[in-house]
């Protein structure tokens, strides 16, 4: 099963618990369900931010393109607050996933990433992740 479907499978619950429709909630799951395996090799490939920046609250991935040099940088630069957490993540899945360490460093399906952690304060960033090693690094706007 793609890592993707435990996002998927959440709608369900979410929607039931927000007072929601149960075949609403199933005709959304068929949906996405069918949307994950006819996902491109270049999707799968690509690299994502999630978290609760960018008014995303972990239900939407953030899209980054690979540089020249092969990391990947978000293409918008998002306002992070000190009390915001986001990972980064392959293929909209879990599967694949990078987080930040409280001492900085980088963890493979590791803690979610903070300013606090980063030594950062409140402002305007790009994300930027080194798939080479998962560090994952803000470049103010």
């Amino acid at each position: 099963i793609h890592g993707s479907w435990w996002d998927i499978a959440k709608v369900i619950a979410t929607s039931i618990k927000e007072g929601g429709e149960l075949q609403a909630a199933l005709d959304t799951y068929k949906a996405s369900m069918e949307a994950l395996f006819q996902m491109s090799d270049e999707v799968l490939k690509a690299w994502t931010v999630i978290g609760t920046i960018g008014d995303s609250n972990w239900n939407v991935d953030l899209p980054m393109t690979e540089q020249a040099d092969g990391t990947w940088k978000s293409n918008e630069a998002y306002d992070i607050g000190d009390a915001d957490e986001f990972k980064v993540r392959q293929g909209k899945s879990w599967t694949n996933n990078y987080g930040m360490n409280d001492d900085g460093t980088p963890a493979l399906d590791g803690p979610n990433a903070t300013l606090a952690k980063m030594g950062k304060t409140a402002g305007k960033y790009y994300v930027v992740l080194n798939p080479a090693d998962g560090t994952i690094s803000l470049v103010a706007a």
